[in-house]
């Protein structure tokens, strides 16, 4: 078996790398704020990741992503992590969960992550949980105008600079949505 890198995984290693060391840059600035990079820093970061082809990686060319595989994923991610002071979340990954919405819901949450515009987190840790998601106690019930949420959240990796929270809580089976297999728990995202 061959395990040497295509001349693609090549090249998409070679720009993950150029984008890390852009990243690097700003690692000082990143640990002297002791928080987020001013917003038109990560703007211009967040356009050098689309340009370069390393931004939003695990969504597909239909939607504005670049279609990585798992293998190429990797090959981005394990650039990213030379970087410290969250520098790597910068070019973001989209919460898979997303790309399971509706049509409305894409539109109104996940392409414009893809796009750079708008920043999502998950929120699944919980206090004496942890962040196993079976552990959670949080929960989801259908209301007229909604849903009722009732549970805590906390650390949320990237829950100070999102502009939405993804919240894992049990729906219970009336949670189920319409295409999910018949398990007797299921999950609430949104």
């Amino acid at each position: 078996m061959d395990f040497r890198y295509t001349p693609r995984q090549a090249d998409l290693k070679a720009r993950a790398a150029a984008y890390t060391e852009l990243l690097f840059r700003y690692e000082e600035q990143a640990e002297e704020a002791g928080g987020p990079l001013p917003a038109d820093t990560v703007r211009e970061l967040t356009r050098a990741a689309i340009d370069a082809g390393v931004y939003a990686i695990n969504m597909p060319e239909k939607w504005g992503g670049p279609e990585l595989s798992l293998l190429d994923q990797v090959i981005v991610e394990e650039e990213f992590g030379k970087v410290t002071n969250c520098l790597w979340d910068i070019p973001w990954r989209p919460a898979n969960v997303l790309a399971y919405g509706t049509e409305a819901q894409r539109e109104k949450y996940l392409l414009p992550v893809i796009r750079g515009e708008r920043f999502d987190a998950f929120a699944v840790t919980e206090p004496g949980a942890g962040s196993g998601p079976a552990s959670g106690t949080s929960t989801a019930t259908r209301t007229e105008g909604g849903w009722l949420l009732n549970g805590e959240k906390w650390s949320v990796t990237c829950g100070d600079i999102a502009d939405f929270l993804l919240v894992q809580a049990d729906a219970g089976r009336s949670g189920r949505p319409p295409s999910s297999s018949s398990t007797s728990r299921h999950r609430a995202y949104g």
